[in-house]
């Protein structure tokens, strides 16, 4: 969380995780089973 001052101006949020637990296929492991996302929450 990004302030200036005690105002609440950014939220960042990352994540991992593995495909093949929720049944996705990783093509006869031609791709990286491990997905990575990013949130990015400005507030004005």
């Amino acid at each position: 969380m990004r302030f200036s001052g005690n105002t609440l101006h950014r939220i960042v949020s990352n994540a991992t995780f593995d495909q093949r637990l929720w049944g996705v296929s990783t093509l006869l492991h031609s791709v990286d089973p491990m997905v990575r996302s990013e949130t990015v929450i400005t507030l004005k």
